[in-house]
C-alpha cells in the first residue's frame, strides 16, 4: 500500500530528522528504535505521555516522532543541528501498514489545540499522547506509539529496508565528507540501491542561476 495526495499524484512521505549514528545502527540492525519521551524538550509534551503511562497503568509508552511536511530549515536546525545530521525519508504507506501489525503500536498525527480550547474542551485520556500546543503546529508531527505493560526506555522493531525513500544528508557538511557518507552507507549490505544525496536547501546552484537573471 502506499498513500499518494490525490491532488498531485504523489506518493505521501514522512521525514525523520536524527543523526548519523543512528542512520547506521538502523540501516545496520535493520531495526527502527522506540524510545522512552521523558527527556524530551517539550515538558508538556512529555508530561501528557507520562501521565497517559500513569493513567493507564503501563510499564513504558514510547515513541518515534516523524514530520509530514517537505524539507524545512528549522527541522534541520532543531532536530538535526550540525554536520552529523541526516533525514531519513519513509513511504508513509509502507512503514505505517508495516509497523501497525506489531501489537501495542498505534500511529497517528499530532492534534495542536490552543489553551482555549482545551479549557473548553478537556481532552479524553486518549487524546493525550498525539496533543500539543497550537504553538508547535508548524512542526506538523506524525507519532509511532508503542505502550507496553513491561518497565523499558527503548524497544527495537525490525522492518523491511525497503520503507525507506531516500537519505538526505545535512546541507552544512562539505562535499567530501557527504561523499564519504554516501560511500559508507551505501556499503551496508542490502543498501546498495538505497537513494542518498545531500540538502541543497541553503547552498542551490538553480536558485542562485534564476537571480542572476533578474532584470
Amino acid at each position: 500500500m502506499s498513500y499518494t495526495d490525490a491532488r498531485l499524484n504523489k506518493k505521501v512521505t514522512l521525514r525523520r530528522y536524527t543523526d548519523l549514528p543512528a542512520l547506521l545502527y538502523m540501516l545496520r540492525r535493520r531495526k527502527i528504535s522506540l524510545l522512552n519521551p521523558s527527556n524530551w524538550d517539550d515538558r508538556n509534551d512529555a508530561y501528557y505521555l507520562e501521565l497517559y503511562r500513569e493513567r493507564k497503568n503501563l510499564g513504558a509508552v514510547l515513541t518515534l516522532c516523524f514530520t509530514e511536511v517537505g524539507e524545512t530549515y528549522h527541522h534541520w536546525k532543531v532536530f538535526s543541528p550540525g554536520t552529523g545530521g541526516i533525514c531519513i525519508r519513509f513511504d508513509k504507506g509502507r512503514l505505517i501498514e508495516y509497523m501497525l501489525e506489531i501489537n501495542g503500536v498505534r500511529a497517528g498525527p499530532a492534534q495542536y489545540k490552543m489553551m482555549d480550547h482545551i479549557r473548553q474542551d478537556t481532552p479524553s485520556l486518549e487524546d493525550l499522547p498525539l496533543l500539543k500546543r497550537y504553538a508547535f503546529r508548524h512542526e506538523h508531527e506524525f507519532r509511532l506509539i508503542y505502550e507496553s505493560t513491561r518497565p523499558m526506555n527503548v524497544r527495537d522493531f525490525s522492518f523491511p529496508i525497503e520503507c525507506i525513500d531516500r537519505i538526505t544528508i545535512n546541507p552544512w557538511v562539505n562535499e567530501k565528507l557527504a561523499d564519504a557518507i554516501w560511500e559508507i552507507v551505501r556499503g551496508l549490505g542490502g543498501c546498495e540501491d538505497l537513494i542518498v544525496g545531500q540538502s541543497s536547501l541553503i547552498n542551490n546552484n538553480e536558485w542562485k542561476m534564476i537571480g542572476t537573471k533578474a532584470t
